[in-house]
């Protein structure tokens, strides 16, 4: 974990074994920062079969459904809840053969926030995972079922 001389975090280390945020997407978003924000980085979801037996297919229109939704709301939510929205998704792109890397703020709550405790566990790493909400195009793929298309909402 890293904090910057602005005091907000910028590696959360949710891309296991690696360095979450290199220093060219650190000066990338950091203006669009406020002090207290968190930048954070890691997968939102990966290639292989999940615990619920699905998987995303690294299709063309997975990247679309990605770039539309970057392009439009792009919200990082609580726990797939819209009326816990905690910030914005900067950039989601496919990396073949892995997954789809994020990179995303987390909004500063004040301490009056009923959110507070959520920004603080996303701040101290314990809240560290991500994972994509929308509606999914599945299909049969030579590998298996798999979400083909995706409109994300989160």
């Amino acid at each position: 974990m890293k904090i910057s001389n602005k005091d907000f975090l910028v590696d959360l280390g949710f891309v296991r074994y690696e360095k979450a945020l290199d220093d060219d997407e650190r000066a990338q978003f950091e203006a669009q920062l406020e002090e207290g924000d968190l930048l954070i980085a890691g997968w939102g979801a990966n290639f292989d079969v999940d615990r619920q037996d699905e998987a995303f297919s690294d299709t063309d229109l997975i990247q679309n459904g990605l770039n539309d939704f970057v392009n439009g709301d792009a919200a990082v939510a609580f726990h797939h809840k819209h009326d816990t929205v905690l910030g914005k998704v900067f950039k989601a792109d496919m990396v073949p053969g892995k997954g789809i890397r994020v990179i995303a703020r987390v909004d500063k709550q004040p301490e009056s926030s009923p959110h507070r405790h959520i920004y603080e566990q996303v701040r101290k790493g314990t809240l560290n995972a991500l994972s994509f909400g929308g509606f999914f195009k599945r299909a049969m793929t030579p590998a298996g079922p798999r979400i083909v298309g995706a409109d994300f909402t989160e």
